[in-house]
């Protein structure tokens, strides 16, 4: 209030009139119990290592995404939030209790809900600058389950006059390697190697990989033997002078290519 009136605020959305919302979009939330709730017996997800970078995002913004459950309290949706809202104290959250499914839609939902999600990717061409702007805000992305990579801390910095990214990609024609090449590695099977915008996987090329590629801005090669992925990786640094990076889980291995 200022001056016995109130302020007018802009931007501030409006409630739409309730005829406007069709009957099955309706959802009311209530307070539930976390011990009321129910796991799934059959749910066909992994989530044990999603559950610290979720309970860092429910200590940082609270619990704001209510999982969605059956009358009886089985969960439909929300396994992972529930475990890790548990482990951060919390012993009463917000759900949607879905009055209308049945064990079909259920089911059905549970699926779709997690599928959905794996069809979704980033525009890393984008990504970065969101990452770093956060970060000058005050967060640190990686608690959340970003990597090196994603914050784009590997791209290359020189950019031609058009304003690409200049991009040395890592040699394709293993014939012209030398088995003189071949040290002992200390690259294993399952590590990528960021070389600039490129990346080098130990590990054979599958149909999910090719499929994968259609999305990424990132140049990517599959090699399955280490001696020929880090034989790749020194190749890239001579050329280019630039130390690439080994990523292990997620992680940078720090003295990767050091003398």
């Amino acid at each position: 209030m200022r001056d016995g009136r109130s302020m007018t605020r802009k931007n501030v959305l409006t409630p739409a009139p309730i005829e406007e919302v069709l009957p099955e979009d309706r959802i009311e939330t209530t307070y539930v119990r976390i011990d009321d709730l129910k796991p799934y017996e059959n749910n066909p997800r992994f989530n044990d290592d999603t559950v610290p970078l979720l309970i860092n995002s429910i200590e940082s913004f609270g619990f704001k995404v209510p999982p969605v459950v059956m009358r009886d309290g089985t969960l439909i949706t929300g396994h992972t939030r529930i475990k890790a809202a548990k482990e951060a104290g919390r012993k009463a959250i917000a759900c949607i209790i879905a009055e209308d499914f049945d064990d079909a839609k259920s089911k059905m939902f549970r699926l779709a809900d997690n599928k959905t999600q794996e069809v979704s990717s980033w525009d890393f061409d984008k990504l970065p600058f969101e990452l770093d702007g956060v970060k000058d805000m005050g967060y640190e992305p990686e608690d959340f389950g970003f990597t090196p990579l994603d914050l784009g801390a590997f791209d290359d910095e020189d950019a031609d006059e058009d304003g690409d990214e200049g991009m040395v990609a890592p040699p394709t024609n293993m014939d012209m390697l030398e088995e003189s090449e071949f040290i002992s590695t200390s690259v294993r099977p399952g590590d990528v190697i960021a070389m600039g915008k490129a990346e080098v996987v130990c590990a054979p090329v599958e149909l999910d990989d090719v499929m994968e590629l259609q999305k990424r801005k990132t140049s990517r090669l599959h090699e399955p033997d280490p001696e020929k992925c880090e034989a790749l990786a020194r190749g890239w640094m001579e050329e280019t002078g630039r130390r690439p990076v080994l990523m292990r889980e997620g992680s940078p291995v720090n003295g990767f290519l050091e003398d």
